[in-house]
């Protein structure tokens, strides 16, 4: 039962005003001078109240012009993606389409890339010899960012995207770095007045789902700021995985605040030991490591991607899906 306890609009008492606006245990009321009258003129007026509803005492307020709603609509949550992309586009666009089919509800997507579309195939793959671990060959070397957004354009649960692209490509510590900070930071902004918290999963572009992780976030991280799949301990500290779930409002912060010094390490081989090491030292108590060994990934060969894709029911009349069952794609 919705009771009013007390209301003021400014200085004007009004609580006998709400009163006679609940309808059915709900309050929805405009905040105009016309309803309560004019208390100070030429000065924004602000409506407070106090009510109790279902035995709880609460508080709220709307500004004049506005409308106060009682109970607050529940808040929701936004679920996001973030992919970070280099140099193997239609790679990335083929995991995010069978990922899109995997993620039960509708989500928003970043992609935060650093693909060299200024330089041919075989610059690009050149480029890439000392990262061996980023597999790019001149078999799946593909920069073109335009495909991006014509693939998302056929993935109905995307509820918006952002790309972000960095050039000139920068050196592979700080480039990581930049990605995964920027890539948080615009996660931390989505939003809107009806959601409560963001939840993020940071993925490899082209590491592809066993499971839905991100539907699952809100309950996934009740009690943590982040959740980080690694696949072993060495001794150094737990390896940060490719894949991790997060509160990117709470992420984006630390990982802006850890500054080159922490982000480009001597003392770490890889982007994943760096951001092992920031979350020890700035979040550990809020860090829950799932011990899973990445098995929330499925093998990333054209086996597996093929008895997903069909276990799955994607269909294969999508370009990048039919690309890639006709032996593109490697």
């Amino acid at each position: 039962m919705l009771k009013i306890i007390s209301a003021y609009y400014d200085i004007l008492d009004v609580k006998d005003v709400l009163a006679l606006h609940i309808k059915d245990d709900k309050l929805e009321i405009p905040v105009l001078n016309d309803i309560f009258t004019d208390p100070k003129q030429f000065k924004v007026k602000k409506l407070v109240v106090e009510y109790e509803y279902e035995g709880i005492v609460q508080n709220d307020y709307a500004y004049e012009g506005y409308v106060l709603k009682i109970p607050k609509e529940p808040l929701g949550v936004n679920n996001i993606l973030l992919i970070t992309s280099c140099n193997r586009v239609k790679q990335v666009i083929l995991a995010l389409t069978i990922n899109s089919f995997l993620i039960k509800k509708p989500f928003h997507l970043v992609i935060a890339d650093s693909s060299t579309p200024y330089l041919d195939a075989n610059d690009g793959v050149s480029m890439h010899n000392n990262e061996p671990y980023n597999h790019v060959n001149d078999k799946n070397y593909c920069s073109d960012i335009n495909l991006f957004v014509d693939a998302i354009s056929k993935l109905s649960n995307i509820i918006s995207y952002n790309i972000i692209h960095i050039k000139p490509r920068l050196e592979k510590g700080q480039g990581d770095a930049n990605l995964i900070t920027i890539g948080l930071s615009q996660a931390s902004l989505i939003g809107s007045i009806k959601t409560k918290y963001n939840y993020c999963l940071k993925l490899t572009g082209v590491a592809i789902l066993r499971e839905d992780i991100l539907s699952n976030l809100e309950d996934l991280l009740i009690d943590k700021d982040v959740l980080t799949y690694h696949r072993s301990h060495f001794g150094h500290g737990e390896y940060s995985s490719r894949v991790f779930g997060c509160k990117p409002q709470v992420l984006a912060s630390v990982t802006q605040k850890a500054g080159w010094q922490d982000w480009v390490s001597t003392s770490a081989g890889d982007t994943e030991f760096r951001l092992a090491d920031i979350l020890n030292t700035h979040i550990k108590d809020r860090v829950l490591y799932t011990g899973k060994d990445e098995s929330c990934l499925i093998e990333n060969t054209r086996n597996s991607i093929e008895n997903h894709i069909e276990e799955n029911n994607i269909p294969l009349d999508i370009p990048i899906i039919k690309e890639f069952i006709e032996g593109g794609i490697i």
